[in-house]
């Protein structure tokens, strides 16, 4: 099974806004800075923290530890805000030389941070570990200058110090084990950031877990000569280029895990923290196995592994039940949703080999992550979604009804001639009705409307038999509306499962896939070959010669056609929407591209062809209406690809 659950959720983990904790006091006091790989708050946190140990170096300005914390506090908020300088970090250590002993842990340590971790400055962090060994502020950077250097001699040490300090989060030290676990012997495993690295060498180091693993993390190869060391060590040739041969780090990186790729006889790995530009290029060739993909040439059953690494070697029971307080809970409540994809994989193949107390365990733990991190409603939509795929259902819905209106639109891809209307979705309802899918029917429930409060204010008093003399737009062929995203989703599963489930011997393919088209998708097949005109129809123009108009816009404002045979004082057939198959199909037989209801896409948020609130001009093919919520302007059009 590939990967498209892991995209859609690291697309979705990489687009997270930083969250705010409650951290707001009565009367607030300077408290000690952790780095944000450890203890997350809120950017307002650490403003308020700036200004409070600020006025602690006014106060004293030998105070070394109020230097720490201010610069230390500065710095995050120049990381995490939009103004990346608004703080002067070379100001403050200015200031820091002049005021603090030379030979102060907190001078020294400072001098080798805002340095980068420069290895011309390593003295000062050797000196500030000198004075303070028991501090763990400077083993991250002790460990990685050993590492870039290869002792591993010193890299066994610190890890195992920091590692007896306790100072880890032991959280994040159960979900880095669980990285481990998902490697096989011997692998390598390329790594991202701080909490998937330095975990994986403590647990190596520290309680000697899978030493046979190679971890590399990918920040760390642009440090000239430590690939080659690497590489040296697995006995593989070495790789001459460097960073300057490159336009780009990503080109570089790139290029080395390709030459591990080319040269390894080891199993590779990809850490699921690693950037979504690092995995493209491999995209075709990872398959997730927990909390890592590997990299296989050829087609690789990971459901095997995945599966085998859940029930015999996770640890899970600390996302069951949370036994202990965790410091570190607002930075490993946003790392644990990486577990998500490889529980949706599971929660997907248990529900086909219908073990269901595996599928009972999988949603606890799906739910108590998403919960913890701020993403339940998405996880029980794509949990309820796996369901419609899967369940045993009575349908009232026939083969002939679903093939009915199909037109081709590209080799094994159909669309529906006309936006799913209220018919059609109210057999849906009453599918999920039927088969007690109250869960699903929560989600897909519509929300009705007051269309005559929508009524431009010129046309309020105008009756109900002229305002909806075309049809109500909550009457059976107009199209649905005022339904979710995760609704319209749902549908296409529903439907795709009850005619693939069909043992009709009149059904056309014997297996296919209902969905939501991608915007090229559904371009291509508005166009209908007329790739220039910014219309359906293949024109330019809204109206044709006569003066009428061509679909279902807003222009009530505008001057009526007074040629046309049937008038309307909306000037175009309706205030709001009409029958699915008004006006005139394109080429390709599809109604409405063009108005009527702006129809979903597979992008969530985005609608195409405009509406009866919009305006003609947008109302054009490559138009793009965002929406946050459900809207009486926006439904869908189901697309039908054909699978065998």
């Amino acid at each position: 099974m590939k990967t498209y659950i892991l995209i859609l959720w690291l697309a979705i983990l990489q687009s997270l806004a930083l969250f705010a904790n409650d951290d707001t006091l009565e009367d607030p006091k300077p408290e000690k800075i952790y780095s944000f790989a450890q203890i997350l708050h809120s950017l307002e946190y650490y403003e308020e923290q700036t200004q409070l140990w600020q006025l602690e170096t006014e106060k004293n300005q030998r105070n070394a530890d109020a230097w720490l914390n201010y610069y230390l506090a500065a710095r995050i908020v120049n990381i995490l805000g939009e103004d990346k300088k608004a703080f002067d970090l070379d100001a403050i250590i200015k200031e820091v030389k002049k005021t603090i002993p030379e030979d102060s842990f907190e001078y020294n340590y400072l001098i080798y941070k805002h340095s980068g971790g420069d290895p011309d400055l390593y003295a000062h962090i050797e000196k500030a570990y000198a004075l303070a060994p028991d501090r763990p502020e400077t083993y991250s950077g002790l460990i990685t200058y050993h590492e870039t250097n290869r002792n591993q001699e010193m890299v066994q040490k610190i890890s195992r110090q920091w590692y007896d300090s306790k100072e880890f989060s032991p959280g994040i030290l159960a979900w880095n084990y669980n990285v481990l676990m998902s490697l096989e012997p011997n692998a390598v495993v390329f790594t991202y950031g701080d909490n998937d690295t330095y975990p994986l060498w403590l647990l190596q180091h520290g309680k000697g877990l899978r030493q046979d693993v190679t971890v590399i993390n990918t920040h760390l190869i642009l440090r000239a000569g430590y690939f080659s060391a690497i590489l040296k060590e697995l006995s593989l040739p070495d790789f001459t280029k460097q960073n300057e041969d490159f336009k780009t780090s990503l080109e570089y990186q790139l290029a080395i895990i390709q030459h591990l790729i080319d040269h390894a006889d080891q199993p590779i790995y990809m850490g699921i923290a690693t950037p979504k530009n690092m995995r493209n290029e491999y995209s075709d060739n990872l398959y997730l196995v927990g909390l890592a993909l590997k990299y296989a040439p050829t087609n690789f059953d990971n459901i095997v592994q995945l599966k085998d690494n859940f029930e015999n070697k996770f640890l899970t029971d600390h996302l069951k039940v949370d036994f202990e307080t965790d410091k570190s809970r607002s930075v490993l409540r946003q790392l644990n949703l990486n577990y998500l994809p490889a529980l949706l994989v599971l929660h997907k193949y248990y529900l086909e080999a219908n073990e269901l107390n595996k599928v009972d365990e999988i949603v606890q733990l799906c739910q108590n992550i998403a919960s913890e991190g701020g993403r339940l409603t998405q996880t029980n939509y794509y949990l309820q979604q796996q369901v419609a795929e899967f369940q045993d259902i009575e349908s009232i819905l026939e083969i002939k009804t679903l093939e009915d209106g199909l037109q081709k639109v590209a080799p094994r891809l159909y669309a529906m001639e006309g936006e799913v209307n209220n018919l059609q979705y109210e057999q849906f309802l009453m599918d999920l009705l039927k088969n007690k899918a109250f869960d699903l029917l929560e989600t897909c429930k519509t929300t009705k409307t007051d269309w005559r409060s929508l009524l431009p204010i010129y046309h309020q008093l105008v009756p109900n038999k002229t305002v909806f003399l075309h049809g109500h737009p909550d009457s059976d062929e107009n199209p649905v509306q005022n339904i979710s995203y995760e609704a319209a989703q749902l549908y296409c599963t529903w439907i795709t499962n009850v005619y693939n489930s069909s043992n009709s011997k009149k059904k056309n393919f014997q297996k296919v896939k209902f969905r939501l088209p991608t915007e090229e998708e559904w371009e291509k097949a508005g166009r209908a070959g007329h790739d220039q005109a910014p219309y359906p129809w293949g024109g330019f123009y809204s109206r044709n010669a006569k003066g009428c108009y061509l679909a279902n816009f807003y222009v009530s404002e505008e001057l009526p056609c007074e040629t046309c045979d049937n008038t309307h004082p909306s000037n175009d057939g309706g205030f709001f929407s009409v029958k699915i198959t008004s006006y005139f199909p394109n080429d390709y037989g599809l109604y409405n591209i063009s108005g009527n209801i702006a129809e979903m896409i597979a992008e969530k948020g985005i609608a195409k062809g405009g509406s009866w609130e919009d305006t003609p001009e947008n109302c054009v093919i490559h138009s793009r209406k965002e929406y946050n919520g459900i809207s009486p302007a926006i439904g869908f059009r189901v697309f039908m690809e054909v699978v065998e």
